[in-house]
C-alpha cells in the first residue's frame, strides 16, 4: 500500500499546489485500495496496512505521532481526543508515512516552510479521504443540514465546512464552528 501511493510521486520537487493535488490522489487511491466505498472511512482499516500499527496513549502531548520502530511504522493518538479528531489524526499522519522518504520532493527544504506545509498537506490528505469530493457532492444534494452532514462523514463541523469552501460547493464563513 506504501509503495503504490509513494509511487504517484513524480520524480521531481513539487510546487504546494502539486503536493496537495497528489495528497487528494494518494486519498482517493487509499479508499480505492482498501476498497472503501461507503461515506464514511473506517480509519481503523488504516492498522490493516502492513507495517502499520495504532495506539491510543493517554498522556500524550499533541494530538497524534507517528515513527519507525520494531519494524513498523507506529502512529500514536491522544486517547482524550474526541474519536471524530482522532479519525482525522489517524489519516493526517499516515500521509507523513506516506511522505516521510519522499519529502525533499515535496516539500520547500526551509525546516520552518516545510513544518507548516507538511502540516498543511497532512491535512488536506485526510479530509480527502474523510471526504472525497464525489461523495461529498453526492451526499450535499440530499443532506442539507451540515451538522447532519458532518456526522454522516464522521467530521467536524469546521472541518465539512473547510471542504466545501475547497470544493467550491459553499463560500468560505468566517464564524465557522465545531
Amino acid at each position: 500500500v506504501l509503495h503504490t501511493l509513494r509511487a504517484l510521486v513524480p520524480d521531481r520537487r513539487l510546487s504546494h499546489l502539486e503536493s496537495m493535488r497528489l495528497a487528494e490522489q494518494q486519498a482517493d487511491l487509499l479508499r480505492d485500495i482498501l476498497n472503501v466505498t461507503d461515506d464514511t472511512f473506517p480509519a481503523a482499516m488504516i492498522e490493516q496496512i502492513p507495517f502499520i500499527t495504532v495506539k491510543l496513549v493517554p498522556e500524550l502531548p499533541v494530538s497524534g505521532l507517528a515513527f519507525w520502530g520494531d519494524h513498523t511504522w507506529k502512529i500514536h493518538i491522544r486517547s482524550a481526543e474526541s474519536l471524530v479528531h482522532r479519525r482525522f489524526t489517524v489519516l493526517h499522519e499516515f500521509k507523513h508515512i506516506i511522505d516521510h522518504p519522499l519529502s525533499g520532493r515535496l516539500y520547500d527544504e526551509r525546516a520552518y516552510v516545510a513544518l507548516g506545509e507538511r502540516e498543511l498537506v497532512a491535512d488536506y490528505f485526510a479530509a480527502c479521504a474523510l471526504l472525497p469530493a464525489k461523495n461529498l457532492r453526492t451526499a450535499y444534494e440530499e443532506i442539507h443540514d451540515r451538522r447532519e452532514l458532518a456526522r454522516h462523514f464522521g467530521v467536524t463541523g469546521r472541518r465539512l465546512a473547510l471542504r466545501l469552501a475547497e470544493l467550491g460547493i459553499e463560500p468560505t464563513t468566517s464564524n465557522v464552528t465545531e
